[in-house]
């Protein structure tokens, strides 16, 4: 039981999402800030405006909720029930949870100035949202339809990029790279048009 435990820890830990924040790897952490910024924008464009205008980035708040899979904001028991849906659904939940989470206090962020709303999202009380509120809030996030191919292209970027790793250490000349920054604003123009 406990050896089973650790290998589905490790399997999770080991999922190209963690291993960015983990690994402090820059370009893999801004890919995937974007991806957020895009659900964000298409679903909350008010509220994305808001702290765009206020300069409240997802950095003060997405990199520990998603390292601390929402250990810090939400109860445990509505923790679980985050990473239950996580292992099922993957890397789209997390970004679908933290959006529920700011629908759930999007009239207080809308009313308040950069000061309280940075504070509000560091101190966010964890017996604040209900297991029913928040997966309501999640389940109204909609999800662009081109997005698991972008994310799909993200994880095959990484891989090249860690093989281009390896060649530059045997010396032998690097392949391509794929940048899923210009996939993910590409994907985005071509549904639009």
């Amino acid at each position: 039981e406990t050896y089973d435990a650790f290998v589905a820890l490790v399997n999770v830990l080991e999922d190209l999402f963690f291993l960015a924040f983990f690994k402090m790897d820059i370009d893999l952490i801004i890919r995937h800030l974007k991806v957020y910024d895009l659900i964000f924008s298409e679903n909350m464009p008010d509220l994305f405006e808001h702290f765009n205008r206020l300069e409240v980035s997802p950095n003060y708040y997405l990199l520990d909720w998603f390292m601390t899979m929402f250990t810090h904001v939400l109860s445990i028991p509505v923790a679980s029930r985050v990473w239950d849906c996580f292992i099922i659904e993957g890397e789209i939940f997390l970004h679908r949870t933290a959006l529920g989470i700011l629908l759930r206090y999007r009239t207080f962020f809308l009313a308040n100035d950069f000061e309280k709303c940075v504070e509000f999202l560091r101190k966010l009380s964890k017996e604040g949202i209900t297991e029913q509120d928040l997966m309501a809030s999640v389940m109204s996030i909609k999800i662009p339809s081109y997005l698991p191919t972008v994310l799909t292209r993200l994880a095959f970027s990484f891989h090249n990029d860690q093989g281009d790793e390896q060649q530059k250490k045997t010396k032998k000349p690097s392949k391509e790279k794929v940048k899923s920054i210009d996939l993910l604003t590409t994907e985005r123009k071509s549904t639009r048009l």
